[in-house]
């Protein structure tokens, strides 16, 4: 069980609220939501009740946050009592296009985790105003997106450009498309 996510978990429930507990972790939405979706699919239950708009745990979901919190003081208690030789462990929080995510990232990711076991990497695939967005907010650490960004603290670099075409079918109408 990623404790990660029983953590979101844990804020989600202490805040009542996904958004307020996206921002408390750094996190989008989308990545709290898949975060609690892949919990509840690994303990086989449901922890929120989506019904209504109304922020509501499950039964289940207000049992289990009580083994939440005893995991995470668990896990508090563990590094204060062992200490850690090692470095903490850094994490990174990447933000891309769906384009670069298709294209070439997962391998380079693949090959960031190799080289580097400690790190953790958080993905996030948006499109580019809100990747922008993100990185301006601090919520992102690195984006891979069409345009730049202009922020304090923020810095560009241009990267080679990627080829990429349309394609449809002969049949279809040139004047639809040129429509468009």
């Amino acid at each position: 069980m990623n404790l990660r996510f029983v953590e979101a978990f844990y804020w989600v429930a202490s805040l009542k609220s996904i958004s307020r507990a996206a921002e408390k972790l750094y996190l989008t939405q989308s990545a709290m939501s898949s975060r609690i979706a892949t919990l509840e699919e690994e303990l086989g239950i449901l922890l929120l009740d989506r019904h209504d708009k109304q922020f509501k745990l499950t039964v289940a979901g207000a049992r289990f946050l009580v083994y939440a919190q005893k995991l995470l003081e668990l896990q508090r208690e563990v590094k204060a009592e062992m200490g850690s030789g090692q470095a903490m462990a850094m994490s990174m929080r990447i933000g891309a296009i769906e384009s670069v995510l298709h294209s070439w990232l997962i391998p380079w990711l693949e090959k960031l985790r190799a080289d580097y076991p400690g790190l953790e990497l958080e993905l996030t695939v948006e499109t580019t105003p809100i990747l922008i967005d993100q990185i301006q907010r601090g919520t992102l650490d690195l984006v891979f997106a069409v345009l730049p960004a202009s922020a304090e603290g923020v810095r560009n670099q241009a990267l080679p450009s990627m080829e990429m075409a349309f394609v449809g079918h002969p049949d279809l109408p040139k004047k639809n498309l040129q429509a468009r």
